[in-house]
């Protein structure tokens, strides 16, 4: 049964196919030009002999909604290398050539940078020099995306949080994510949604701080902890975001560990503290040599 990291990429492209053109330009492949419409298209790759070939997603490029493709982006959500898709990959892509008379570009979504690169291989196709080079888009091409105002689609937003949360800054992603889902999401629906996706697929300890962040209050989400967060390098923003999420948490400090924050001007250490209190139940956790 699919799960929901499988899926929840895959989910996206529904709700906004062009991501999928995003996606092969991150995963190295061709820039789709501009003007051109997207439409999903039936994932089903078969012919008509015994086997089955079904991929994740397909997503037609239309120059002209009522002719055919110019091209297509067939989407795979891979959570695990699996030594089948060796031989069924090609089998995708020639089946859609064959079938729109366009181009067809793979494209394999990894969660893990080592299934990526499990994935990102060449395979050869018979004759002479002829090889599918599988593009594959893991962590490492996800861009990280911590400004809201420079995004032009929330669903950008989504990816980047989905991918870098964990990440040294993942504040910083989280709530460029949140600022834009609330001034670009119009249902609020939709919005929880992509929210408690990202949350959920997120390690234990990281989807634990998460969870309590976003409880709300009169429907919107509390970001305020992250808020000092977002001048990467200042000390003093990420001394009070460190305070604040202490508190938060319950987490006490006395006098001289309210001291050495104070006095502490290294803005990775103030990382580092910040990351363990996501998890510590106490202050001797969170300041351990």
């Amino acid at each position: 049964m699919p799960t929901r990291e499988h899926e929840f990429p895959l989910t996206l492209i529904e709700d906004d196919p062009p991501l999928a053109a995003r996606l092969l330009r991150w995963a190295g492949g061709p820039e789709i030009p501009k003007g051109v419409g997207f439409r999903l298209e039936s994932a089903d790759l078969s012919e008509c002999d015994p086997a089955e070939y079904r991929a994740d997603r397909v997503v037609g490029v239309y120059v002209d909604p009522s002719g055919r493709p110019q091209c297509g982006v067939i989407v795979e959500s891979q959570r695990q290398y699996d030594k089948n898709k060796y031989w069924s990959w090609p089998a995708y892509v020639a089946n859609f050539r064959a079938r729109k008379k366009c181009e067809g570009y793979l494209v394999v979504i990894c969660f893990d940078d080592k299934v990526a690169e499990q994935c990102r291989m060449r395979i050869p196709l018979g004759n002479p020099d002829s090889y599918l080079y599988v593009l594959v888009v893991g962590p490492k091409e996800i861009p990280l995306l911590t400004d809201p105002d420079n995004v032009k689609d929330p669903l950008d937003t989504v990816i980047s949080a989905l991918f870098h949360v964990s990440g040294p800054r993942g504040p910083e992603a989280f709530d460029a994510m949140m600022v834009s889902l609330h001034r670009d999401v119009e249902d609020e629906q939709t919005r929880r949604s992509y929210i408690d996706n990202v949350v959920a697929l997120q390690p234990d300890d990281v989807r634990a701080f998460l969870e309590e962040l976003v409880k709300t209050k009169h429907d919107e989400p509390k970001t305020e902890l992250f808020k000092g967060w977002k001048a990467e390098g200042k000390a003093e923003g990420r001394r009070q975001s460190l305070i604040e999420l202490l508190e938060a948490r319950g987490v006490t400090l006395d006098d001289s560990r309210r001291e050495l924050v104070a006095s502490c001007d290294d803005p990775e250490q103030l990382g580092v503290w910040f990351r363990r209190a996501m998890t510590a139940s106490s202050a001797d956790e969170v300041f351990a040599e």
